[in-house]
């Protein structure tokens, strides 16, 4: 289901931190750190982990207030 980006479970947590990472390659992609974070929910497609490390993730993030969808895979 969707969790909203102040409450994650540490999995998710780390790869959405890693998802993140890809900003200067994607820079129309919302900046997480300028988001409301409890105003902001991510599905988790799927996550790859190396471990338990997260290595790739298909995340799919919901800002309902602005109407917006935005999707991200990503792989190490």
């Amino acid at each position: 289901g969707f969790y909203r980006l102040d409450s994650l479970p540490q999995v998710l947590n780390d790869a959405v931190k890693m998802a993140s990472g890809w900003q200067h390659e994607i820079p129309w992609f919302p900046k997480l750190d300028d988001l409301k974070k409890e105003d902001v929910y991510v599905y988790p497609w799927s996550i790859y982990c190396n471990g338990i490390t997260p290595s790739g993730a298909e995340l799919i993030f919901v800002v309902p207030k602005d109407k917006k969808v935005y999707y991200i895979g990503t792989k190490m």
